[in-house]
């Protein structure tokens, strides 16, 4: 109850769309200072069935130490876009639509920019999320200068089961400079696409996102170039590095692309890499790719095997060697200098598990995890092996004990 006393203090504007006449339509708007909506009457066709809403600042603008909060409701089988930034909650009905299309943050120098977005969706609701920061005031002569940005995305089903949990975070105090870490990229960005109206383009992302990246490494024209220097050839580093992955359900997508991708690339030429690139590469790209959401994820020996396989295929391409040069895959690590990605998984695995437990038991996290313990005998289809089977393993694999959870240290 405080939560929600809170938030209606702190709330800047609402904006709630319902059906009026078989059309979408705004039945509520409100804003305050320093927060305006624009809600035109006509954009586009009028045969579409959409509400656009524009977000404004007026007055003295955004300055830091404001905090600012939106909810947004979209009802059954309408049509919502969106274009801000901000911390926005909203509800997305039953086969509904909401895009939310904003213009990049741009944070100037020693900046400290916090963003929360929550949708609260139906298992047929569609929804359109665009997040993205640039580098900064390049006129000023600020690249990735900020101390501090935060953005956070959560997607919660109708019963509060959680659908999607991603947080994208930049700290200086954390990770050292942060433009040595992005190196030359000046644009950091996210797109989400959910709902059954958005099938054809999500097909056609994970087609065109596999098609670019893998053109980028086999062809020596374009964006990759040969370049030749005292040591001989190297790889300069593509102007687009990107990734796509399914979240839900079906969780294999990015095991599969990032597969496909290996064996595309696994075909050029032996000893043209750029080292401390494709180490980078595999640290920063393939390896989280390969490890998102493992701290949750069960894993059967049938997936250990594709991860580890396709793993040691990217470093024996990093390292210029092939099966037939017949050196055994540890070597090959230890030569590159990567962990397994087995170990990285019960890493993973270990510190989320640590995290929960040292939640207090009142805590939502702490309550979900263990709604499991009390679920007794499993019904047809579920599976044999869970999370929580596999944790209680973890520390005896590795000489740990469960009583070294507030241990940080281990």
């Amino acid at each position: 109850m405080g939560n929600e006393q809170e938030d209606k203090e702190m709330e800047m504007g609402s904006i709630v769309v319902e059906k009026v006449g078989g059309r979408s339509s705004v039945v509520h708007c409100f804003s305050r200072y320093p927060v305006k909506f624009i809600i035109p009457k006509k954009v586009g066709s009028s045969r579409t069935d959409v509400v656009w809403v524009y977000a404004l600042n007026y007055g003295g603008g955004i300055v830091s130490g404001d905090q600012i909060l939106c909810k947004f409701s979209v009802g059954d089988c309408c049509t919502m876009v969106l274009t801000t930034q901000g911390s926005t909650k909203a509800r997305v009905g039953s086969n509904a639509l909401l895009a939310i299309i904003p213009d990049p943050v741009t944070c100037f120098s020693t900046a400290r920019y916090y963003q929360k977005q929550v949708f609260n969706v139906s298992s047929n609701s569609n929804l359109v999320i665009v997040d993205w920061i640039t580098s900064g005031r390049h006129e000023s002569g600020e690249k990735w200068d900020f101390d501090l940005y935060r953005s956070i995305n959560n997607i919660f089903l109708e019963d509060g089961e959680p659908l999607f949990l991603d947080t994208m975070s930049l700290e200086k105090e954390k990770i050292g400079c942060i433009h040595e870490l992005v190196q030359d990229y000046q644009v950091i960005a996210m797109i989400l696409l959910l709902g059954p109206k958005l099938q054809f383009v999500q097909n056609l992302v994970q087609d065109k996102v596999k098609g670019i990246m893998s053109e980028q490494l086999q062809h020596p024209s374009g964006a990759l170039s040969h370049k030749r220097n005292e040591a001989g050839y190297f790889i300069s580093k593509p102007s687009l590095m990107a990734s796509c992955s399914v979240f839900g359900t079906k969780n294999q997508f990015g095991h599969i692309w990032l597969e496909s991708f290996y064996k595309s690339i696994e075909t050029r030429g032996r000893k043209t890499r750029n080292a401390n690139f494709m180490i980078s590469a595999h640290s920063n790209l393939y390896k989280p790719a390969m490890l998102y959401g493992t701290e949750c994820w069960a894993a059967k020996g049938e997936h250990k095997n594709k991860l580890s396989v396709t793993e040691i295929k990217m470093l024996r391409w990093m390292s210029g060697h092939m099966r037939l040069d017949r050196i055994r895959n540890d070597d090959i690590r230890e030569r590159v200098g990567v962990a397994s990605i087995l170990e990285k998984i019960v890493e993973s695995r270990l510190r989320w598990f640590g995290h929960v437990r040292r939640r207090p038991t009142e805590h939502p996290v702490r309550k979900v995890d263990e709604m499991e313990d009390g679920q007794g005998v499993k019904g047809r289809g579920r599976p044999k092996k869970t999370i929580h089977e596999v944790v209680k393993r973890d520390p005896h694999v590795n000489g740990l004990s469960i009583d070294t959870i507030n241990d940080r240290a281990q």
